[in-house]
């Protein structure tokens, strides 16, 4: 008799564990609509309203937190993240290494440098200007074909030699660039220091 009153109290409690799973089952979860709700939910939250741009800087993580709950929301909204927005990357004193990262993010999962604007503030730096021109040539790092801001002072004609120049050795690109900081700083004294 004793046993089959411990029986009965295991079946109790497995009764009420199976309805506790079942009513939660029965809950609605993100993951459990279909693809194409969980995608309009994605761009709503994702996206910005009207024409607005999301502002990378590198000082911070650049990827809202919904990315970061699961793997599977990571999975189905990283693309729309990085192909349905608009993007200004803030360049200072034209160190693009902190950018660099979100740019190569933005080429891996969206195939495409579109929606992509550069804005350079801050000092005329050479060493700086370099680097991101090294990067243009190596890695394929976007130039300032797209900038805005004060801080132009002729890139485009160094940007474009860069890109022409994409198949010839580095070291040659830059003993290029070398001569022309000369015509830059003829153009705007922030170059000759």
């Amino acid at each position: 008799m004793k046993r089959k009153s411990t029986n009965s109290h295991y079946a109790v409690a497995v009764k009420a564990r199976m309805n506790t799973t079942t009513s939660r089952n029965n809950r609605l979860h993100l993951l459990g609509l279909p693809a194409e709700l969980r995608n309009q939910i994605y761009r709503y939250l994702l996206l910005p309203p009207g024409p607005g741009r999301v502002q990378i800087d590198g000082s911070r993580s650049h990827q809202p937190g919904l990315l970061r709950v699961c793997r599977m929301i990571h999975r189905e909204g990283i693309s729309i993240y990085y192909t349905d927005n608009a993007f200004t990357l803030v360049v200072q004193d034209f160190n693009v290494l902190p950018v660099q990262p979100f740019y190569e993010l933005k080429r891996k999962y969206s195939n495409t440098d579109e929606g992509m604007t550069i804005y350079v503030s801050g000092q005329a730096n050479w060493d700086n200007l370099l680097e991101w021109c090294k990067a243009i040539h190596g890695k394929g790092m976007v130039g300032a074909g797209d900038s805005i801001g004060d801080e132009r002072l002729g890139l485009d004609a160094v940007m474009n030699t860069v890109f022409n120049m994409l198949e010839v050795e580095w070291v040659i690109v830059e003993k290029v660039l070398i001569g022309m900081r000369k015509l830059l700083a003829a153009r705007d004294k922030r170059w000759a220091d």
